[in-house]
């Protein structure tokens, strides 16, 4: 890390204590944002256009109307994630930049036969070209000090130690204001705000529920 960058996670860091351990807090997510990204110069948000992925894209971009949105469209998405994402990006008027693999989906599932499961040793390979190396470009590109996402401590092993603010392994200082909430808790932001959702989705590369897409461990 930078010390520009060691400089603002020592300034980021203290805000975490506005979020309550185990609890829930809109305004206080909404705080903590507000602070946060007031340090920052480069900002991104990510999303999966998954669902109740609104909450976060509603929330920050009351904050930043036009941080970056990050989609890494893998090809693979339901017609209705696609139609949900048109939904929110006209709704909130979202500043969307969209990284693509570069081998296609429908290349893959010509000369390697579709989605790999997850023991299959080409499950690697497949990761990293539908995930991992979009983002990478996309981080390259847009250079960000400091990655918004949605992430809980309720979703897998691996973020259920992680903290609300923290290093990524990129280098870039990580976000997540929703990381003590639970999936109620959401759920009644979307309908307390009317935000639109979309239940139905599908991640090729996470293959099941608690599994880690790769990303977040960047």
């Amino acid at each position: 890390m930078s010390k520009s960058q060691s400089n603002l996670l020592a300034q980021v860091q203290p805000l975490a204590d506005i979020l309550t351990a185990n609890s829930a807090d809109e305004e206080a997510s909404l705080s903590f944002l507000q602070l946060a990204l007031a340090q920052a110069q480069r900002p991104i948000v990510t999303t999966s256009f998954g669902p109740q992925s609104g909450v976060l894209l509603h929330m920050v971009t009351q904050v930043m109307p036009d941080i970056p949105v990050i989609w890494v469209d893998s090809g693979y998405n339901l017609p209705a994630t696609y139609r949900h994402a048109e939904t929110l990006t006209k709704a909130l008027q979202l500043n969307l930049q969209i990284y693509t693999p570069q081998t296609s989906a429908a290349f893959w599932d010509a000369t390697r036969g579709g989605i790999p499961s997850v023991d299959d040793e080409r499950h690697g390979e497949f990761s990293k070209n539908f995930k991992i190396t979009p983002f990478q470009k996309a981080i390259e590109e847009l250079r960000p000090d400091m990655w918004v996402s949605s992430i809980r401590q309720q979703q897998s092993d691996h973020r259920a130690g992680l903290p609300p603010v923290h290093e990524g392994a990129n280098g870039i200082i990580k976000l997540a204001p929703f990381i003590y909430w639970q999936e109620a808790h959401l759920q009644a932001y979307l309908e307390r705000h009317a935000i639109a959702d979309e239940e139905r989705y599908f991640d090729p590369v996470k293959a099941q529920y608690g599994r880690e897409c790769g990303l977040h461990k960047l």
